[in-house]
């Protein structure tokens, strides 16, 4: 088996939704991890995403069936499981709005690199770049200045890199991690309001959250070398919409594959 390391850019806001019943103001929460309470991407709506879009947009380049397996519909006796095995998607960095020079940077923490570090390590990954990207504000002295995020009360460093733009962003700030959690809970993340119209008559108010534009997120997909090898180079740099929403332009993302790109 070999594994493949994929970065998701989101150039729309993101709207994977929990599916569970919530009471609170916010009607329709987005997905989390179970142990950080990070946003995240769950590997069957991953799975999923992935599977409508090759389905519609291939041009019978990727063999669906071979590939992710039989129809979801299937018959019991019928269903083949695919060759590929996919993870779910880990937060990378989030975009946080400043206080006056540059609109807004892309905010992580150490904790939350160094976890994803571990687990990519685990899975067969070298993500030594992690480590690099966790350390660029104090590293690069010459390209680093001073930001204060809106919803954070002390300022912090931000680094200005091009060469992890696709990874994490131009403008990376490395907080605490109990801010880069604050950044991502219920009080912070985007909250908007939906309206379903009958007649010009507002019948149904509700309100959705999401990961905003510009996080970045990255997954892992497992496969046998020359399948996988193949789905890589059809995935690489393909724009598809991951979520609910898409007639609202919700959940439109690019996947870099991060082997491709290091070449």
């Amino acid at each position: 088996m070999k594994t493949a390391l994929f970065f998701i850019n989101a150039l729309s806001n993101l709207h994977v939704g929990s599916g569970e019943v919530n009471y609170g103001l916010v009607d329709n929460l987005i997905q989390r991890d179970p142990v950080t309470g990070l946003p995240t991407i769950n590997s069957s709506s991953l799975k999923g995403a992935l599977r409508e879009h090759f389905e519609k947009f291939s041009d019978k380049k990727v063999d669906v069936c071979r590939l992710f397996g039989s129809e979801p519909k299937a018959k019991s006796e019928d269903r083949k499981p695919g060759l590929l095995r996919f993870f779910d998607a880990d937060l990378v960095a989030i975009p946080a709005r400043t206080t006056g020079g540059v609109p807004f940077v892309s905010v992580s923490s150490k904790e939350n690199l160094n976890r994803i570090w571990r687990r990519l390590e685990s899975l067969g990954v070298k993500a030594q770049f992690l480590d690099n990207i966790s350390n660029l504000p104090k590293t690069q002295n010459n390209e680093t200045q001073k930001v204060r995020i809106e919803d954070l009360r002390s300022e912090c460093l931000y680094a200005t890199v091009d060469k992890y733009k696709s990874i994490v962003g131009d403008r990376v700030a490395i907080v605490d991690d109990s801010d880069l959690i604050a950044l991502c809970d219920n009080e912070h993340l985007p909250v908007i309001s939906r309206n379903c119209l009958e007649d010009g008559i507002s019948t149904n108010l509700f309100y959705e959250q999401v990961l905003p534009r510009y996080s970045h997120l990255c997954t892992v997909i497992m496969g046998p070398e020359a399948d996988l090898d193949g789905f890589c180079q059809a995935l690489e740099g393909q724009v598809m919409q991951i979520g609910g929403n898409a007639t609202i332009g919700y959940g439109y993302c690019q996947f870099t594959n991060f082997n491709t790109e290091k070449k």
